[in-house]
């Protein structure tokens, strides 16, 4: 007998889930009624830091980076929580691996 596809959606948002640290998922996700600016709302949960770092053009994480200003780990980091946090928002649609982007930043 094969499995609905209600049954593998279901399986398929729970090992989304799964793959988002536990600090970085939003419970109850607010309805679209609930919330009228999503980035706003997303701006809320992140650090001062996290959306400095998550609102600088390419050029400026660069040049903060290269310098030594800003830490390559941190930016990756604020970035994947900021995916996190938007994509369980909006309905995932795509793999999230944030063990390899995260552990990618710790290397720049």
């Amino acid at each position: 007998m094969s499995t609905s596809w209600q049954t593998l959606a279901s399986q398929k948002r729970a090992s989304l889930l799964a793959l988002i640290p536990a600090e970085w998922r939003i419970d109850p996700i607010p309805s679209v009624d609930e919330l009228p600016d999503g980035t706003a709302y997303v701006e809320g949960l992140l650090s001062e830091e996290e959306v400095l770092y998550t609102r600088a053009s390419a050029d400026e994480i660069a040049r903060r980076v290269g310098e030594g200003e800003w830490k390559a780990e941190g930016v990756t980091r604020a970035f994947c929580k900021r995916a996190a946090f938007g994509g369980q928002l909006v309905g995932f649609d795509d793999d999230f691996i944030f063990p390899h982007k995260y552990s990618s930043g710790m290397y720049i």
